[in-house]
């Protein structure tokens, strides 16, 4: 479900150099059991028993490795172990094997590639068994081994494991499911003839791992009914399945030497595969190439090695860059070993300070010590996630960076390092850290513009190597560097924002300067006070919500829009508060003076100028009010001037505190509260968030205010509750229109003219 979720996000799964073997690439089914069932003219009623408790859903599942057959039960992998007889979907589809296998055939020849169920993965672990059960080919013979004990073994050789040797039971020449111990063969190791022992590459790519249960269950043509080993699996896939190995196998040493035939001098081999090492783990300039291979051949007889790494993050309007670096202090005669570079995508210091001991570990001699001295203490939570996980597939579920650090973590395998981190404090005078610091910083950025520096200097993973993992997902051709479960949810955040964001309704804003000086991410933050997602409900929280959104969308029921809407209870929309005939909109109810002197917008600047002064001063209480207040004031928009009165800043191209009335979060207020919580952006963005929230409600007050003097002016003009509620038709509107803006006139007069005569009799005067 996430992988077909993460489809439609246009996030595409591309295979690492292990995932391209042919029969272990991991794939969803594309044909259902209930589809088949449907097909066959079966009722859906015996179907729903049993699929998902044996965790059953796809029809390559129940088929073998060339969809000829339907394999037998007790070769269907499933989640519980399998007691009793077979269920009752699964005899029904049995009974009818060969009508099944044609409908079958003839729907999934045209998804599979040669017709090869790729469903089954062939190398994934199973657990029938405590033993590891191996099957591979060596000189057209295929042999069968279970994991031998471990103890300690004087010819035991290192990346080598023993396995004991069985054969496979035949029947007329057939092959049958059953396994009975070897009693010495060719293969034989050992002096002892009751078993027989055989070594086997621990990182053999052509060996396939077995289901193998002891078992009197027979799933074969054989006489035996005791107790014996048993193949949980075809035995034919097997043969074939080996067979596609050992051919894919010699095609790619094929490859290898026809590459090797092609140079010419060995020297150039040489070369080239000093070079291939480096590329193996990142894709940079060849100048970068040239100074790790040097530091590399520094290095080659240390034992131990101390390294200070430091990383940064550069953020613009645009873009977020990222830099790192580190040194290696006094190498023998050389003051010391340094080296830098710059990343992009999935911006943050933790990321960038996680390549810089990436990059380092490139270079370090193998079965060495590595001593990392890092200001970061995500970066050492980091590391010791990796240190300490067993399995390494958890990384990629719960850890942000997942490739970054299943990378780091292949590396220290293939070169068997034993890594220490320890912390630094940043800034604490220390000389090497300071160089690493210094390093780090990016001198492409000059008041927030690259220039010419910053070219050339992109350092790029190359997670073709990476060893523990099938597949990655990748955007864009970009491999998505957090939990795929994340990134599902941000790229559907983001969606939803954009697609809030280019709305009809803001499509005067899109076309100006205005569109890239706000920071909409915190502007639809800010329109939610609570999980838009949230089950619960609550009155307050809706009110909220729509009074924000109404306002940024300039949809608050003014009488501009009622005099659209209802034009036979409304002569103008003009606002009946004020003694000018200005139009009521959604701005001119904070703008219109009450029939005062007093400017309410030049109030309300000031008083958003405290509440985000409060805000920044309630989360950092060691910076001085002074300094926050002076702050405040650099910001320009902030500045209100009476001379762009809203009328002007409708054509204005620039962004006004007109702007941040209606929701909208400029991008320098952003920057700038930043700065001052010294570039805490979490910390920053919750309060720009709360002032937004606490100068909404002061806007919302005054809103209020304004809707009870207009209830009781529409209350003394005759205009009730039930007259607005009424819905007419265009037509009826249309022809009636005049009538009802006429009686309700004259019904206005006598209303006034009664009042005068009142006046009168109370004042001749």
């Amino acid at each position: 479900m996430i992988i077909n979720k993460a489809k439609e996000k246009s996030v595409i799964w591309k295979f690492t150099n292990k995932g391209n073997l042919i029969v272990t690439i991991p794939s969803g089914g594309k044909y259902t059991i209930k589809e088949l069932w449907n097909d066959m003219g079966y009722e859906e009623q015996i179907l729903n028993r049993g699929l998902r408790e044996n965790g059953i859903m796809f029809v390559e599942q129940i088929m073998d490795l060339k969809f000829k057959n339907i394999l037998s039960w007790q070769h269907i992998q499933t989640i519980r172990p399998k007691r009793g007889r077979p269920p009752g979907w699964y005899t029904h589809i049995n009974q009818n094997k060969n009508f099944a296998t044609n409908i079958i055939q003839e729907k999934l020849k045209e998804y599979y590639i040669h017709n090869l169920n790729i469903f089954n993965n062939l190398t994934k672990k199973h657990i029938s068994t405590k033993k590891l059960w191996i099957a591979h080919k060596d000189n057209n013979e295929l042999i069968i081994g279970k994991e031998h004990k471990k103890g300690k073994q004087e010819d035991n050789k290192k990346g080598m494991q023993q396995m004991k040797h069985y054969n496979i039971i035949t029947k007329n020449l057939e092959p049958t499911s059953v396994l009975i111990p070897c009693e010495g063969c060719e293969i034989n190791i050992e002096d002892k003839n009751e078993e027989c022992i055989y070594r086997i590459d621990k990182d053999k790519k052509d060996k396939i791992e077995i289901p193998v249960i002891y078992s009197k269950t027979s799933t074969s043509s054989t006489a035996t009914r005791s107790f014996k080993n048993r193949i949980r699996m075809n035995v034919k896939d097997l043969y074939t399945a080996t067979d596609l190995m050992e051919n894919y196998m010699r095609n790619q040493e094929d490859d290898i030497m026809d590459n090797l035939s092609n140079t010419i001098e060995e020297e150039d081999i040489r070369e080239k595969h000093k070079y291939q090492k480096i590329q193996k783990w990142i894709k940079c300039e060849d100048e970068d190439i040239v100074i790790l291979l040097d530091i590399k051949e520094k290095l080659k007889h240390r034992k131990q090695v101390k390294v200070y790494t430091d990383g940064s993050l550069e953020t613009t309007l645009t873009e977020s860059i990222m830099g790192f670096g580190w040194v290696i202090p006094e190498v023998k005669n050389y003051e010391g070993l340094t080296f830098r570079g710059n990343i992009k995508n999935f911006p943050s210091s933790t990321r960038a300070e996680l390549m810089a001991i990436f990059t380092t570990l490139i270079v370090m001699p193998t079965k060495s010590k590595v001593i990392i001295y890092t200001d970061s203490t995500c970066a050492i939570q980091n590391m010791k996630t990796i240190m300490e996980k067993i399995n390494t597939r958890e990384i990629g579920i719960k850890n942000k960076n997942p490739i970054l650090l299943q990378m780091i973590n292949d590396i220290m395998k293939e070169k068997k390092l034993k890594v220490i981190c320890h912390k630094v404090k940043a800034h604490s005078g220390d000389k090497y850290n300071e160089i690493a610091d210094s390093l780090a910083k990016i001198p492409g950025f000059v008041k927030g513009i690259k220039n010419n520096i910053f070219e050339g200097t992109l350092i790029t993973l190359n997670y073709n190597s990476i060893t523990s993992l099938n597949f990655i997902p990748t955007w864009k051709s970009t491999p998505i560097e957090t939990p795929i479960k994340d990134a599902i949810k941000e790229i559907n955040r983001i969606k939803s924002m954009l697609n809030f964001k280019y709305q009809e309704r803001f499509k005067h804003i899109m076309s100006s300067t205005k569109c890239r000086e706000i920071d909409w991410d915190l502007t639809f933050k800010t329109k939610h006070p609570s999980k838009i997602t949230s089950d619960t409900t609550n009155k307050e929280d809706s009110s909220r919500r729509s009074f924000a959104i109404k306002l940024l969308c300039e949809e608050l029921p003014t009488l501009s829009r009622r005099y659209v809407h209802k034009p036979n209870l409304y002569n103008s929309s003009s606002c009946v508060l004020c003694d000018e005939s200005i139009e009521e909109d959604n701005m001119h109810v904070f703008t219109c003076k009450r029939k005062g002197n007093i400017d309410p917008i030049k109030g309300l600047n000031n008083k958003f100028k405290e509440i985000l002064m409060e805000k920044i001063k309630k989360e950092e209480s060691n910076i001085d009010i002074k300094v926050i207040w002076e702050h405040i004031n650099e910001i320009d928009i902030l500045n209100y001037s009476y001379e762009k009165d809203y009328t002007l800043s409708k054509n204005y191209s620039d962004l006004t505190f007109f702007d941040i009335i209606k929701g909208f979060v400029p991008s320098i207020i952003t920057t700038k509260v930043i700065k001052i919580c010294k570039y805490k952006k979490v910390k920053a963005k919750k309060i720009i968030i709360d002032a937004m929230e606490e100068f909404q409600q002061i806007l919302k007050q005054i809103w209020k205010e304004r809707c009870d003097k207009v209830i009781e002016w529409e209350v003394n003009n005759g205009i009730t509750n039930k007259d607005k509620r009424i819905k007419q038709t265009k037509e009826k509107l249309n022809t009636n229109n005049q009538v009802v803006k006429t009686s309700n006139i004259r019904k206005r007069n006598n209303y006034n003219i009664n009042n005068l005569k009142i006046i009168e009799e109370k004042d001749p005067k």
